[in-house]
């Protein structure tokens, strides 16, 4: 059998604080040392996940703004066909929509429909990092969307934004809330990339058989534990699991964030 971990990153294989990894280092060398891809599939932009990977000296695939795309070096999927872009020297599978017509939903939803939002486009690197506990240098590689748009509410319209996800997803787009940001994308999520990454892998690797880890902790994560053979639902800090996740077979770490990454990994791949 050979394994796939997918893996949510803040609040799980990172601090969600403080944004380390130390309590998972072991972990990752013990994916690395058996040759198991970690794969981060995340919320962030990919200039984040390319620095985080050579911090993690990791060279396997990851999966950007909720699902939105998947990145991979090239010659990773020896294939010269493949239907990809080029961002950063990486090969690209675009699964979601183009920012600028995510930017003008937005602006809809915000006008014709009085949500009110402010998001990432319109915040400076300061306010970005006052939000998050980011550095100014990581807020600015936060703002680097290309396929999603974080954003907040100014006011109570929670109920009101939840209401309009019918109209949200007739037109293409859909709504995800994450630990501290609604995320706006196009109709693709975490789930949706898992499975076609698996699908490469299965294609470009003839000869393995592959099993699925997705490891994460909040909602947004969802789709992503429902579309893998074994899913993990890390504690959050405050001693709580994420609520609205329930899953046949669902794993729940007894420790949060990354050691609850790290316990995870430990147990269902070594079986100990």
């Amino acid at each position: 059998m050979h394994w796939l971990v997918f893996t949510d990153l803040d609040g799980t294989l990172l601090d969600a604080d403080t944004y380390s990894f130390a309590e998972a280092k072991d972990a990752v060398s013990f994916l690395k040392d058996r040759r198991i891809p970690l794969i981060p599939c995340t919320s962030k932009t990919h200039t984040e996940v390319i620095v985080l990977r050579n911090q993690l000296r990791i060279n396997d695939p990851f999966i950007t703004e909720n699902g939105s795309a998947i990145f991979f070096e090239n010659g990773y999927f020896a294939d010269s066909g493949l239907d990809t872009i080029t961002l950063n020297g990486f090969r690209v599978v675009v699964l979601g929509k183009k920012y600028e017509d995510i930017l003008y939903f937005l602006k809809e939803l915000k006008e014709k429909y009085g949500i009110s939002a402010r998001g990432f486009h319109e915040m400076d690197n300061s306010e970005i990092a006052e939000r998050t506990g980011l550095s100014k240098t990581d807020a600015f590689m936060a703002r680097e969307r290309r396929f999603s748009e974080p954003f907040i509410l100014l006011q109570n319209d929670e109920d009101k934004l939840n209401s309009l996800k019918p109209l949200i997803e007739k037109k293409g787009f859909r709504l995800l809330q994450g630990n501290r940001f609604f995320h706006l994308l196009g109709q693709s999520d975490k789930g949706v990339a898992l499975r076609r990454l698996t699908a490469l892998y299965h294609k470009y690797r003839r000869g393995k058989k592959f099993k699925t880890v997705a490891i994460g902790d909040s909602l947004n994560d969802l789709d992503m534990l429902q579309a893998a053979d074994v899913a993990v639902l890390v504690k959050k800090k405050n001693g709580d699991y994420q609520q609205d996740i329930n899953l046949p077979g669902l794993i729940y770490s007894v420790k949060a964030g990354p050691s609850g990454f790290s316990d995870a990994v430990f147990s269902i791949i070594s079986g100990k």
